[in-house]
């Protein structure tokens, strides 16, 4: 029952994001709003004013970038512990059916993870080391990240040996539940968390709620502490970050409506 619950969670998540991101939710806005100018041609005027008018300072005002500082500040980067137990990587830098085609591992602007996860393991030797990662296509569930980041780790001369493979994860809540089975982490020890600092807080939320203690070493920073209004103008800048941000803030509603974080 729970597999199925987890399974359900996994595709419905997908379903919703595709309907409910900025630039899709407007073009259903605008289709239907084309509609009413036709059946109610007064009323579908003052619809479409507001729409377009709700667009302009949505693409226009640094909105996103707000909201992507507020979450990427929740952790700052830490100071490192003189002994660590294990390393988790989550996967979502490596573009799985890109690297299929191409037969060329093709990652993408979240890759500072696995650098810093490299960085980390060479500092400490004697970690464990966890690389969490399946597929996240609904439709492409032969492809999983883990393999190709296996491949790239050997490929750079790393010892494949050494990290615990975790291939079968489509989100982070699974990534949290699959990797502690794996690795059964004790009370007491150490294990830093890798991800993008836009998805810790949610990341760290997961792990906790499967009470496995986590220091958050958050990487791939996509935000400043500058002004709000020092970035040029930009449209799809702008409705991108405001995409990015809104995204988050919905899945960790998420996750912890359905009791799947803290």
């Amino acid at each position: 029952m729970e597999k199925a619950r987890t399974a359900m969670f996994f595709e419905l998540s997908k379903i919703f994001w595709t309907l409910a991101q900025p630039a899709n939710f407007l073009f259903v806005l605008l289709a239907l709003t084309v509609i009413l100018l036709w059946v109610r041609p007064r009323f579908g005027r003052v619809i479409m004013t507001i729409l377009v008018v709700c667009a302009w300072l949505a693409a226009a005002l640094p909105i996103g970038e707000y909201y992507i500082r507020q979450i990427e500040n929740t952790y700052p980067i830490p100071e490192l512990p003189a002994h660590v137990d294990g390393i988790i990587l989550l996967g979502g830098f490596v573009w799985s059916e890109g690297s299929e085609v191409r037969q060329q591992i093709q990652t993408d602007n979240k890759a500072d993870r696995y650098l810093a996860f490299a960085k980390l393991a060479q500092k400490y030797p004697d970690a464990k080391l966890v690389f969490t990662g399946g597929s996240g296509n609904p439709l492409r569930q032969d492809v999983r990240e883990a393999d190709y980041v296996r491949q790239l780790w050997a490929d750079m001369g790393y010892d494949p040996a050494r990290v615990i493979w975790e291939r079968e994860s489509r989100n982070t809540f699974e990534n949290a539940v699959n990797s502690k089975k794996l690795v059964q982490p004790q009370p007491g020890q150490t294990w830093l968390l890798v991800t993008s600092a836009m998805h810790m807080p949610r990341s760290v939320a997961i792990f906790t709620k499967q009470d496995w203690a986590v220091v958050p070493y958050p990487v791939d920073f996509i935000s400043t502490n500058g002004s709000l209004w020092q970035y040029e103008f930009s449209v799809t800048d702008n409705l991108w970050r405001l995409a990015t941000a809104l995204k988050e803030i919905i899945g960790r509603k998420a996750y912890q409506l359905t009791g799947k974080a803290a």
